[in-house]
């Protein structure tokens, strides 16, 4: 494809430019091809979704970039770094959102807020502050008092 072209052009000093870079990558599992030779780039800033018609592959494709999975073959650059070469350094610049819920569902979202506030070392006296400029810059007031139970994972 013409993006396959492209990725395989970009000359190392380029590949700075591109937040991810995936390159001719392929997963396999349990003998079925999940990934299959997919080459793509995402520019800072630049939003993208992954649409398919099973979870199975979007949710392969979405471990691989988060490196939870590793590649078959191909690899993936997160800010020129190779995931597999040096997984921590790439990690640095992304975050992952599991399907799976790591916290207990009958939480609030407020709750949910506060507590990883807490977990990030933020000072207690200024949490409050912190999730609610985060809940009014996203919108997320009208769902505070909303149990985890009650809200959709998409």
């Amino acid at each position: 494809t013409a993006e396959a072209i492209h990725v395989q052009s970009l000359r190392p000093r380029m590949r700075h430019y591109y937040t991810v870079i995936c390159e001719n990558l392929g997963f396999f599992r349990k003998n079925e091809i999940l990934v299959d030779r997919l080459s793509f780039t995402i520019k800072p800033g630049e939003k993208f979704g992954i649409i398919g018609t099973n979870c199975n592959y979007t949710n392969a494709l979405l471990r691989l970039i988060a490196g939870q999975d590793k590649p078959s073959f191909g690899r993936v650059c997160i800010n020129a770094v190779q995931m597999t070469e040096e997984h921590n350094k790439a990690l640095a610049h992304i975050g992952y959102v599991p399907t799976v819920s790591c916290v207990h569902t009958q939480m609030t979202c407020y709750q949910v807020l506060k507590m990883f506030c807490t977990l990030y070392g933020y000072p207690r006296h200024q949490i409050h502050e912190i999730v609610d400029d985060f809940a009014r810059h996203f919108g997320l007031h009208s769902h505070f008092h909303t149990r985890l139970s009650q809200c959709s994972s998409g």
